[in-house]
Order: structure tokens, then C-alpha cells, then sequence
């Protein structure tokens, strides 16, 4: 007869013969880790540091550095010995200098990113609505050689049909139909600037520029395009170059199944028009303190554990993407089991669950533990599709690792915020941060030292089938 290998035939051995008075002493310990940040959490007060001395995490930027720097620092403060940067390269874009002017006239903007280190663009400026492909059905070259204005979200009486697309989907259909330049209007009140990706396809990232503009002022142009022919200009310099930056990693490793790895992760990087408290100052700050409250209660987990802060999700997932390829290469992908990602998760009252059949009677239970801590936690659930795309999860669900997202429940001036010049701490309340920890570290516990993981490893068909049925698909496209 085959014997097994030793380090599976004692997993086995623990699986069959654990008591149920070790499952009622584990579920004290994690009840007791989840008291323990209610009552000792540290969050807030690391993202009050990170935001006061770092600011914002460009990927590439001085302040990008500083951010891994920080964390890097707080890992070894905290205790841990095995704490690594894992860098790869990039392509760097730094904010420069930009004047926008309509009719005449200058108007406060900001250059999404990516956008062509030069431009020197003038132009009609042409008002396409919501930028969705029915408002380019009657008149598919209005843009043509012209400045395309586009709403970001959707118009304030667009009929109930009208059809909804991301800012990168209208930026490529506006270039589709030959824009030379397109001038984004931001949706949220208070004429507040945003910023991010104008696309993700590298092979069209720097084709025009494009910007934004606040929303009052840019409901004003909506009324002085219509009322007659208005010219533009972009005259902009962005720093687009070759460099680097670094993922940052730190691992407990397992006592029992030290093969098995549990990734509680977040992405540390933020866009530079504010601090990027929320987005994501918040995640990575309650990942950085999970670990340092279960490092301090000297934790021991049955799995190991790698608390990963990516950089470069903004502009594309560009960390995990490379943790995911490294892990790949070196063998080590399979290792990784499961998943949790942090992208602004605070004040998080469920648990979105993704994967092939799932144990929900597992995550059923475990919501019951963590309501008696944060009575306002309500449960898991498999019906956030959408979430795991565009974030940080989405490398590893496509290599077939489950993944778990404590999902929050956000205001809605913390929703307008993101990629804002408000985005700062005072979108942030310290108690959200508790609770965003607390939770986290009750869930990495019951994942960690679980007597059978409650999600396996999906095929690549799994994968495929599991987002057909959502109506989603693979890539950084939407």
C-alpha cells in the first residue's frame, strides 16, 4: 500500500479527529480576537500617520516609495522577521503641468491617468451626452478630429433604458469614433475634480488625452456647447517612463499545513488628487493592522498566512497581476488556497463569497460569531458578482483561488469621493476601522486554522463557467 505523505496523512489525521470541544475553543478564540480589535484596534490611527506623513501612493511616484517604505517599516516594528519587497517593473506616469480652455476661457481640470506625456491640442468641442453607444447612433463621426464632453455617470433624465458604462468603456468607445481629446464631466456635486485610468489597454493608454472637470462647471459648458459652436484646448505635460515599484508581503507561516497558504490582501497605492483615505488608505491600513494584533497575540495558525499590500491596482491591477504571474512561475500558485481582498472595505456588514460551491453553512456560522461582536454584521452571500472584477481579487479568482470580500456599507459622500480631491481621513470613521479589522482578522482565524478549507481550487472551465453565468469574462476589460 502507498503511504501518504506525512505532512497529508497528519492533516487527515487532524480533519477525522477533531473534537467538538476544539471547534467550541476555537470559536472562543476567534470571538476573542474579534473583541480584541473592537476594544485595541489601531487602524484609524495608521491611516492618520500614513495620510499625514506619506499623503497619496502614486505607483511610481516619491510618495509611492514612501508608502511601501512605511508599511515595510511598521511589519518589522510589529515583529515580523519574514517581511519582503517583491518589485517589477512599470510604466511610470506622473501628474505635469495642463490648461484646459472652452471659448475662451480657463477651466480647473485634471489629467486622467495615462494620459500622453504632450499634448498640444485644440479643437470643436462636442457634446455627446453620456457617451453610451446610443448617443453616437444618429451621428457616429460627431466626434471625429474633435474634443469629445462626456458625462461619467448618467445624465439626470436619461431615459430609464439608458445604458450604464465605466469611464474607461465610454473613453474607448469616444477614441473608437476618432476623438481627438475627450473632457470627462464629473457626476458627484460639490464641482470636485476626479482622476483615474482613461483606459487599460496598454496599446491605446497615452492615444488622446483626457480630463476631467467638475460637475457645475461642466454642466455650465453642456449649455454654452449647445447654444452654439465652442473651441477648445488641452495643453498638457505628464512624466510617462519606465521604472518600478514594489509589492510589499509579509508571511506567519503555518504550524500543521505550512504548504497551504491564506492571502489577506489590499492595495496600498491611491491616485493623487488627495490622500486616498478611503481608497484605499482604508483597506491596506486594516490589513497592516491584522497584522500587527495577531502578531501581537503571538498567533499560531494552522496555515500560513501572507498579508500582501499591492501597488498599482489603480492602474490596472498591476501588483497582483504580478504576484499571481510570480506565483505561477516559482510553482507556488497552487499553494495559495484562498483569498480575502480589502479595496475600501470598512465598515463591512457581510461577506461576499466567491467561488465554486462554497460552504456556506461555514461562513453561515462564522457571521453568527462575528454578529455577537459587531451586532451590525448580517451574514454571507453569493450574489456580489460584479465585485470581484477590477480589484485586486481578480488575478486569483482567475487562477482559480476563492476569495472572500467583507463587503461594506458605504455613504454616499463617501461613494462620490473616490478618485476625488476629497478623498481624506474625515470620509473615514475610526469605529468603521474596528470593525473593518475585527472582522477581517475573526475571518482570517476561521480560515486559517478551519479543519477543511470551506472553497476549493476551481479548474480554469470553473472559472470560465462561474463568470459566464455572472456576466462577466476574463481581463481587465468590462
Amino acid at each position: 500500500m502507498r503511504r501518504l505523505p506525512l505532512t497529508i496523512a497528519a492533516a487527515l489525521l487532524m480533519a477525522a479527529t477533531v473534537s467538538p470541544a476544539a471547534l467550541a475553543r476555537q470559536a472562543g478564540d476567534i470571538e476573542a480576537i474579534g473583541r480584541d480589535f473592537r476594544d485595541n484596534a489601531k487602524g484609524y490611527d495608521l491611516l492618520k500617520e500614513l495620510t499625514t506623513t506619506v499623503g497619496h501612493r502614486m505607483t511610481g511616484t516619491p510618495n509611492g516609495r514612501a508608502g511601501e517604505e512605511f508599511v515595510f517599516r511598521k511589519l518589522k516594528e510589529f515583529g515580523f522577521d519574514d517581511v519582503e519587497y517583491q518589485e517589477f517593473p512599470i510604466t511610470e506616469w506622473q501628474r505635469g503641468s495642463l490648461t484646459f480652455k472652452a471659448g475662451g476661457k480657463e477651466i480647473r481640470a485634471a489629467a486622467l491617468g495615462y494620459s500622453p506625456a504632450h499634448s498640444d491640442l485644440a479643437g470643436e468641442l462636442v457634446d455627446v451626452g453620456n457617451g453610451v453607444p446610443a448617443d453616437y447612433a444618429a451621428r457616429p463621426d460627431a466626434v471625429k478630429g474633435k474634443i469629445a464632453l462626456i458625462y461619467i455617470g448618467t445624465l439626470p433624465g436619461s431615459p430609464e433604458n439608458t445604458q450604464r458604462l465605466h469611464r474607461i468603456q465610454k473613453a474607448a468607445l469616444a477614441i473608437e469614433h476618432g476623438a481627438a481629446g475627450i473632457v470627462f464631466i464629473n457626476s458627484a456635486e460639490g464641482d470636485m475634480l476626479v482622476t483615474g485610468g482613461a483606459n487599460l489597454a496598454p496599446e491605446v493608454r497615452s492615444a488622446v488625452p483626457a480630463i476631467a472637470i467638475g460637475r457645475e462647471t461642466g454642466m455650465a459648458l453642456k449649455t454654452q456647447v449647445a447654444a452654439g459652436r465652442t473651441e477648445a484646448e488641452i495643453r498638457m505635460e505628464n512624466i510617462v517612463r519606465p521604472s518600478s515599484t514594489r509589492n510589499i508581503v509579509a508571511t506567519i507561516r503555518g504550524r500543521a499545513l505550512p504548504e497551504e497558504v491564506i492571502v489577506l490582501g489590499g492595495h496600498l497605492d491611491s491616485w493623487d488628487l488627495a490622500t486616498g483615505a478611503l481608497d484605499n488608505g482604508s483597506g491596506s491600513m486594516w490589513v497592516l493592522d491584522v497584522a500587527r494584533g495577531l502578531k501581537a497575540r503571538g498567533w499560531r495558525p494552522k496555515r500560513t498566512v501572507q498579508f500582501v499590500f499591492f501597488m498599482g491596482e489603480e492602474e490596472g491591477l498591476l501588483g497582483s497581476l504580478h504576484f499571481v504571474d510570480a506565483a505561477r512561475k516559482d510553482g507556488s500558485l497552487a499553494r495559495i488556497k484562498y483569498m480575502i481582498n480589502t479595496d475600501m472595505a470598512i465598515d463591512p456588514r457581510s461577506f461576499a463569497v466567491w467561488g465554486v460551491d462554497p460552504d456556506l453553512d461555514f461562513f453561515g456560522a462564522l457571521s453568527k460569531k462575528v454578529a455577537t461582536v459587531f451586532p451590525t454584521f448580517t451574514g454571507a452571500n453569493t450574489g456580489f458578482t460584479g465585485g470581484v472584477k477590477h480589484s485586486d481579487s481578480q488575478p486569483f479568482f482567475e487562477a482559480g483561488v476563492p476569495v472572500t470580500y467583507p463587503k461594506g456599507d458605504w455613504t454616499p459622500r463617501q461613494m462620490a469621493c473616490i478618485h476625488t480631491e476629497c478623498d481624506t481621513i474625515d470620509l473615514v470613521d475610526p469605529d468603521q476601522m474596528k470593525q473593518a479589522a475585527g472582522v477581517g482578522a475573526m475571518l482570517i482565524a476561521a480560515l486559517a486554522d478551519a479543519p477543511r478549507l470551506p472553497a476549493r481550487t476551481m479548474t480554469a472551465a470553473e472559472v470560465d463557467r462561474w463568470l459566464a453565468d455572472a456576466g462577466l469574462h476574463r481581463g481587465l476589460g468590462f
